[in-house]
């Protein structure tokens, strides 16, 4: 607009000056050529100063992540975590009036979750975005302070080395997350082990390895050599090898077909640990022990599946029938 008003304003004082005999008609012409090519200018510089804000964002975005407290390095401090199965068959998790705040200034996100897991069970994790699913897993892992107690068996969370906690609780993300030029560094670490003796086999082995000759083979930094589905089966197969008392699952099925959907769900069923799984797919809702509804930041609900779909004002139900689901 700037740029068209000044070509405008230039034209009629050249038509008025040519008039009057004040310029040639050459003048005027260099002058209109010149003066075209402004608004080309103008709409080039805010475009470089817009770029230029981006960038200077990023730059105070990575200046927070500088500021932002480190994470100890106490692997010297404290042993590796071996777990028995006594541990996993007794290790009941409790939540204990749990509030989440992700700054001082802002409400509550969690808002006093206070639930308690038996051993062993697979619990459903539903509600509304922004209910407070991915929150609750937050909290488990430590990514922030909160209030209130979380122990899993005898153990209090808060009081373990955040090390200690990383072999207490594992997350399978949303997002993949591949570690390792190899499959085998992949599973296992850089550590040299035998890899078939903790990788599961039969039909899970199958689905999630096509290739042997991939075993061995590298990849990029960002795993294009597999799908995005077989980089949430690694993610698994990865679990699975290295076992923990709770298993965090994160929409782990969203981007596999409906049989390895099943298969994966027959896998987490069979397993030891305590699993806590996000999902807005709801086929496989009716398999798990317990379903929780979260609801702007509470427990809305905490029952056998069964159960809440026969009430009439439950939530769950509300949730299965709008996806599409006959209870």
């Amino acid at each position: 607009l700037v740029g068209s008003v000044v070509v405008l304003g230039t034209s009629v004082l050249a038509v008025y000056a040519t008039s009057q005999g004040l310029l040639s008609a050459g003048r005027v012409g260099l002058a209109l050529t010149y003066v075209t090519q402004l608004p080309g200018m103008l709409g080039w510089f805010l475009k470089e100063v817009a770029q230029t804000e981006i960038e200077l964002v990023a730059v105070e975005r990575a200046w927070q992540y500088l500021d932002e407290p480190t994470e100890n390095d106490e692997t010297h401090l404290c042993p590796t975590l071996l777990y028995s199965t006594s541990f996993f068959d007794t290790s009941t998790m409790q939540f204990r009036e749990v509030v989440l705040r992700y700054s001082s200034v802002l409400p509550p996100v969690l808002k006093g979750i206070s639930v308690v897991v038996p051993p062993g069970k697979k619990v459903l994790c539903v509600g509304r975005t922004g209910a407070g699913k991915s929150s609750l897993f937050s909290t488990l892992l430590r990514f922030h302070p909160f209030e209130g107690h979380i122990r899993v068996g005898d153990l209090d969370i808060c009081d373990l080395m955040l090390v200690q906690l990383r072999h207490l609780v594992h997350l399978i993300p949303q997002r993949p997350m591949l570690f390792g030029k190899t499959v085998r560094e992949i599973l296992m670490g850089p550590a040299d082990a035998t890899l078939t003796s903790g990788v599961p086999q039969g039909d899970f082995r199958t689905c999630t390895f096509p290739h042997v000759s991939r075993m061995q083979g590298s990849r990029t930094a960002t795993g294009e050599l597999f799908s995005a589905g077989e980089q949430q089966l690694l993610c698994l197969a990865r679990a699975l090898y290295n076992p923990a008392p709770v298993l965090l699952c994160d929409e782990i099925t969203s981007t596999l077909d409906e049989s390895s959907d099943r298969l994966v769900h027959d896998i987490l069923f069979g397993m030891e640990s305590t699993v806590l799984s996000i999902a807005h797919n709801l086929h496989n809702a009716m398999r798990y022990d317990l379903v929780m509804v979260l609801e702007d930041g509470r427990v809305a609900e905490f029952d056998a599946p069964a159960a809440l779909v026969q009430r009439p004002s439950s939530r769950f139900a509300s949730l299965l029938s709008a996806a599409g689901r006959h209870t």
